[in-house]
């Protein structure tokens, strides 16, 4: 009989494991010259999805003399041959990257960035591409070099 048990148990166990597991976690590799402070996942309406945040990404804008723009198309999520652009998700307790902005000459400026990807999703890159001018000229994005 307590053998029977055990093997209840286990069973139970087993099938509400899903139930109570969290979403699973990403890795989020961040170009050079870019800096972020914590990567959270979060469950979506979908169980195929999970919410990616991206806390704390430091934006500067490398121009002493220009402002310059920047819209939430900006950031990028590649994960595989795909590319994710930012969502507003709801019920996040910070501000999300929702509407264009604008850093002033040497501004600086934290944002929190959320993606919707698949829930199989382990590793992704983040891309910051604004074609932004530094003083010499020449153009400013954050991507490629990891």
């Amino acid at each position: 009989m307590h053998f029977h048990t055990r093997v209840l148990v286990a069973a139970l166990a087993l099938t509400a494991a899903p139930v109570f597991a969290d979403t699973l976690p990403i890795r989020v590799v961040v170009p050079a010259g870019l800096h972020t402070s914590n990567v959270v996942t979060a469950e979506a309406p979908s169980a195929a999805q999970k919410y990616v945040t991206i806390e704390g990404v430091e934006i500067v804008n490398p121009s002493t003399y220009l402002g310059q723009s920047f819209r939430p198309q900006n950031f990028h999520l590649l994960i595989g041959d795909q590319t994710y652009l930012p969502v507003v998700r709801p019920h996040l307790g910070s501000v999300d990257l929702s509407e264009p902005s604008i850093l002033g000459p040497r501004e600086r400026t934290d944002v929190t960035i959320s993606f919707l990807v698949p829930a199989s999703a382990s590793r992704a890159k983040l891309e910051f591409t604004p074609h932004w001018y530094d003083d010499t000229g020449f153009t400013v994005d954050w991507c490629c070099f990891y």
